[in-house]
């Protein structure tokens, strides 16, 4: 065995089978030592997230489609899970399924406008439009209707939120190592893009 002194990878020289050779041999074909190859398989693995969804949601077919889009965007998204909540309190069954799934982020979903649109257009029209009637009536010659229904798809259409009091258990149940005393518990909406720490995947 003989060292390539003049090809390397990093600091450490390459290591080839066979005697020295010189510098002008042009089929000389070194093989890196395996120690210089990265681990690849043992990379860290993905954020698991959990997203939790309006358990009173009336189109909460809908709105879990959209999470799965949402996850779609996440390297590893598919190590996910969707827990419906009140805001307030969460079922017995889905606290063994958070315990069990130790989620590494916790996510909220948010409806808006432009949901109730993908799925009722009629009914986000009808609401679009009222509001526009309504901006109108107080005599706004400016109006730019464009930019404004652009701006009233993003509007929250319901109040779901989570409760102070269910994001401490959430902190205590999942994280009791956590640093600080407050725990975020993030939301999302339609279109949004994976946020940090999450990587989002080629496409």
């Amino acid at each position: 065995m003989g060292v390539c002194r003049d090809v390397s990878v990093g600091s450490s020289p390459c290591i080839y089978q066979g005697r020295n050779r010189s510098e002008n041999d042009l089929s000389f074909q070194p093989t890196v030592n395996e120690r210089e190859i990265p681990d690849l398989l043992h990379a860290p693995p993905p954020h698991r997230a959990a997203v939790l969804i309006n358990v009173n949601d009336p189109m909460w077919q809908g709105t879990c489609i959209s999470i799965i889009e949402f996850l779609s965007q996440c390297w590893g998204g598919y190590h996910s899970i969707i827990v419906p909540t009140d805001g307030d309190s969460i079922e017995v069954v889905f606290w063994k399924l958070l315990s069990a799934f130790d989620p590494d982020l916790i996510f909220y979903y948010n409806r808006t406008v432009a949901d109730v649109e993908r799925w009722d257009p009629q009914q986000a029209e009808k609401f679009v439009q009222d509001q526009i009637d309504k901006f109108r009536a107080q005599g706004d010659d400016d109006l730019d209707e464009m930019s404004l229904r652009e701006q009233m798809l993003k509007m929250s259409v319901d109040s779901f939120k989570i409760s102070p009091d269910l994001t401490r258990l959430l902190l205590e149940r999942l994280s009791p190592f956590h640093f600080g005393d407050t725990y975020n518990v993030i939301p999302i909406r339609n279109g949004d893009s994976p946020p940090h720490p999450l990587t989002k995947s080629l496409t």
